[in-house]
Order: C-alpha cells, then structure tokens, then sequence
C-alpha cells in the first residue's frame, strides 16, 4: 500500500500548481524555493473553539488548496453549527502551500521538490498534534480527501501520534492509473459511482 499512496501524495502536490477551469493565474516566473517552517508553533495552525479545552480536533484539509478550509465548522441541516465540537478546540494545521505562498508561481518544481515539500508536510502535523499532546490534552487527528492521504503517511512515519485517527474520502488502495498519470501531472477523474478510473481530456479544463 506504501507504495501506491506516496507517490499519489506527491503528485497531488505537484498538480496543485497547475491552472483551473474557474480561475485565471499568472504563468508561472519564479525559481523554486522550499518552504521553511517557523520554528513559532502558534505559526503552524488556525484554531476555532475553546483553547482551555482537554479534547482537541485536528483537521488535515483536502486539496491540495491555498485557502484554509475549516470544514469542521459547516452547519448542519437545520441551519445550525455542529453541536458536537462546541466544548472542544478545533484545530487546522497549516499545509506547506499555506506557508510559502508563492508556491503556485514556481516554473520548476519537480518530484524531488515535491518529496521534500511532502515531508515538511509531515512534520507541520506532528508537531502540531505533538503541541497539544504536551499538554495532556486528547487529540483525534481526522484527515479528509488529500488530508487523507497526508494522515496515512503521518502514520507511516511518526507512529501512532493521535489518540484515534479518522481517515475520510480517500481510497487506501489506489489503481496504478491514478498514481500514474499523477506522475504526469494527468488528473485522473471516477465515475458517479467511484469506479472506472481514466484520464481526463483536455477539453475538461
């Protein structure tokens, strides 16, 4: 499985960077430069909810995306925010193109670049969930869609960190299709269904 779900986490990484349907972005112009973590933890996160709270809720966010999504404060059907995260802290670790934000501008960025960025991916989560688990506080590390994929290899790498681990919208197992057109900064889309994996036409985007 380790196999299959690291490359897929690079290159998600990688075609992050390219351009939308939706929106327009400048034609990349910039050198590559790899991001570098602020050693101020409190720089590593946002934070929604009671700070003095014993429960804590990390939440890796899907995408990749260069907007914070704190997907934990949408509301439920009757119009209302989700009662069961009132009493508690929600947390969101930042993602490496939170932090260096120029990252959408780089005209070279490569696999190599994008295991390095991968792996200060990583280690943002770590710390983050390690700061709060300092302080004898329950930490559930949740991951959604890419976030997914980033809590799986969080796992692979640093051990069992969390008090429990959500693993949401993602597949463990994914075809060599997908990851490999990744590669290729190809997007793969599924059917309605999930299934039957193939590559998109250009006249997608």
């Amino acid at each position: 499985m380790k196999k299959i779900i690291i490359p897929f986490i690079l290159f998600c990484l990688l075609i992050s960077c390219s351009k939308s349907n939706n929106e327009t972005q400048p034609e990349p112009t910039n050198a590559y430069v790899p991001t570098v973590i602020p050693d101020d933890i409190t720089k590593l996160y946002a934070s929604r909810g009671d700070q003095a709270s014993d429960t804590v809720w990390i939440f890796l966010q899907g995408g990749p995306d260069f907007k914070n999504n704190f997907e934990l404060e949408a509301e439920n059907t009757d119009g209302k925010p989700y009662d069961f995260f009132d009493d508690d802290l929600k947390v969101y670790p930042y993602q490496v193109q939170h932090i260096n934000k120029e990252m959408k501008m780089f005209n070279n960025f490569n696999y190599e670049d994008a295991q390095k960025e991968t792996k200060l991916a990583l280690e943002i989560v770590s710390r983050v969930v390690q700061h709060f688990d300092k302080q004898n506080k329950v930490v559930y590390l949740i991951g959604h869609s890419y976030g997914a994929f980033l809590l799986q290899k969080v796992i692979a790498d640093f051990g069992n960190i969390a008090e429990r681990n959500a693993v949401l919208n993602c597949r463990l197992k994914m075809e060599e299709i997908v990851w490999k057109n990744f590669k290729e900064g190809k997007p793969v889309f599924f059917d309605s269904k999930g299934e039957n994996p193939a590559v998109a036409s250009d006249e997608a985007f």
